[in-house]
């Protein structure tokens, strides 16, 4: 079987370039190939290949670079590649980035404008259907879509890169709770159950618009049960901090305990578990609210 370095010596060689990465892939990866794989992923456009480059940068982001090449060159790959035409080339770049980029003061800034750039605004519907033709005759580009995978691709990068979200964007990920996409708002529903732990008066504040069971213009629909569990959790933490709205998200924690996924349920019964007896024994959980659809003959 062939060496590690003559796999490598190997991927000069485009019509071997596959069959390389994944015989790579039962070699360990060492430190030094960060400069191979970013120059493999600056020339390749297939996606196969893409894909494999991509998991040993992964592998290698364990490692840390803190020398002014290395640096440089992961900046300026990664940047190549949140510009690319191709959306998950985007999504990779942005979160490889953050995984790659040394803890920097200058890094560090870069680093957060790009986090921030995709997150959502104060009163902004980012999910809004916008479309735009690039050329006379290319076909539509959704804008929205993007936007809203590239708030995935953020969020995700936030948890790789901060031990706590950073204070700064509290707003925009609150905000992203909302997001269409359902795993996006699994992680901002994370990230905002750290930020509560914290703070649970300044969360209650800003999201208290999203409790589902007062059917607000703002109420989330979280379709993701994970999302479901930790919202039931930030309702726990502000409710046992005895903040002015606490009582409404006491009312979103017991409601939770009718959801129809056993682990939001379990999660929810614990958390009124937590609260006196006396407040559990005069609870009242509303019915879940019914959908009525209309028949061709109504």
């Amino acid at each position: 079987s062939a060496s590690g370095e003559q796999l490598k010596s190997n991927l000069r060689e485009k019509t071997k370039i596959v069959s390389s990465l994944e015989q790579l892939s039962f070699f360990k990866c060492d430190k030094e190939s960060l400069d191979l794989f970013l120059t493999l992923l600056s020339m390749v456009e297939d996606r196969k290949q893409t894909r494999l480059i991509y998991y040993f940068l992964t592998e290698i982001s364990q490692y840390k670079y803190t020398s002014s090449p290395e640096t440089k060159a992961i900046t300026n790959t990664m940047n190549k590649e949140m510009q690319h035409k191709d959306l998950a080339r985007k999504v990779n770049g942005l979160i490889n980035f953050v995984r790659l980029a040394p803890f920097d003061v200058l890094i560090d800034a870069d680093v957060m404008e790009k986090l921030s750039g995709p997150l959502r605004k104060v009163g902004e519907d980012a999910d809004k259907k916008e479309k735009k033709r690039v050329f006379l005759f290319s076909k539509n580009h959704d804008v929205g879509r993007e936007r809203v995978v590239m708030q995935y691709a953020s969020l995700i990068g936030i948890r790789h890169r901060y031990k706590k979200p950073p204070s700064s964007l509290f707003v925009p990920i609150v905000e992203c709770i909302r997001c269409s996409d359902s795993v996006a708002a699994r992680h901002a529903t994370f990230l905002t159950l750290q930020y509560a732990k914290e703070s649970p008066a300044n969360v209650a504040t800003n999201t208290h618009r999203f409790l589902p069971h007062l059917r607000g213009k703002e109420a989330a629909c979280l379709t993701d049960p994970m999302a479901r569990v930790y919202f039931s959790n930030i309702c726990a933490e502000i409710g046992l901090d005895g903040q002015k709205e606490s009582s409404d998200f006491y009312q979103a924690l017991v409601q939770s305990v009718l959801d129809v996924h056993n682990k939001v349920s379990c999660d929810a019964m614990i958390g009124v578990s937590k609260f006196p007896w006396s407040k559990i024994q005069t609870t009242n959980v509303m019915p879940p609210a019914r959908t009525i659809y209309r028949t061709s003959s109504s």
